[in-house]
């Protein structure tokens, strides 16, 4: 009775943090993360002309998403 009690236990230490893992769809929040790295010895100017072509290049993406196409 007592093996019994001990493997209950056991398995509820085991088997319940997994619970109900699976049944939670994974949310979409909508956020993107865009890590650049640029040369620390490039010109401001330059450095906003790389962050606009991103930009322009994630907004093109985004709309072609929303399109569905």
């Amino acid at each position: 009775m007592v093996l019994l009690f001990a493997l209950f236990i056991t398995s509820v230490k085991i088997i319940m943090p997994l619970v109900g893992q699976e049944l939670m769809p994974p949310m979409d929040t909508g956020a993107v993360n865009i890590r650049l790295s640029l040369d620390s010895n490039l010109p401001l100017e330059r450095s906003r002309e790389v962050m606009e072509r991103v930009n322009t290049g994630y907004n093109l993406m985004r709309r072609k998403i929303l399109r569905g196409t």
